[in-house]
């Protein structure tokens, strides 16, 4: 790893810590918030969703490995693509509505934060996005499992622990990024078929 390549790392990791703790104080909140917010709640939501796309387009731009990036630059379009959604359709006004695309947004977050998860093994940090992947798709069984008769209370309860659980473990993703070392990182074009040609 490059002194460049170092700096950037740096750079993109004080960004999800940035994201973690924002993501943390969102998910309060939306937690702790009245039902009477209304619209707030889905504007923290959207907030939430539009600062992810920035640090996950950066870590996108500095993964070694293709898999790794497709994945993070897959997140950035989606947490883009919601965030917009979500402030700019005029049915999100209905609770019906906020909760079917609070449901869809979770399942595809979910996926690809598993696929990330499996694409940055063997490093030790895989564990922390497959972890946010895994809790977002619980929540969003549970949103789906109840859709249409669930209490704006009961979505805010869903909402706000997930983003607290997936803050939590974005500031210890990054914790545990600023710990690899060169040693750690796989060359770009590195993988099985081109490790074992180079055995040959």
């Amino acid at each position: 790893m490059s002194d460049t390549e170092k700096r950037i790392l740096d750079k993109a990791c004080r960004l999800f810590y940035l994201l973690g703790a924002v993501t943390i104080l969102i998910g309060i909140v939306v937690f702790i918030a009245p039902p009477g917010l209304g619209r707030g709640k889905e504007i923290l939501v959207a907030v939430m969703f539009l600062l992810a796309c920035p640090a996950q387009g950066a870590a996108s731009l500095l993964a070694r490995r293709k898999n790794v990036g497709i994945e993070f630059a897959s997140l950035a379009v989606v947490s883009l693509a919601a965030g917009f959604l979500i402030l700019s359709l005029p049915m999100m006004s209905t609770i019906a509505t906020f909760t079917t695309l609070v449901g869809i947004v979770f399942i595809f977050d979910g996926a690809l934060h598993v696929g990330l998860g499996m694409a940055l093994r063997p490093l030790r940090i895989f564990f922390f996005p497959l972890l946010i992947g895994a809790t977002s798709i619980v929540f969003s069984a549970l949103i789906w499992l109840v859709v249409g008769g669930m209490s704006p209370s009961s979505i805010s309860v869903l909402v706000g622990v997930n983003f607290i659980l997936r803050g939590i473990l974005l500031i210890l993703f990054a914790r545990g990024a600023l710990q690899i070392t060169p040693a750690d990182l796989p060359e770009a074009s590195e993988g099985p078929l081109e490790t074992q040609e180079a055995h040959d």
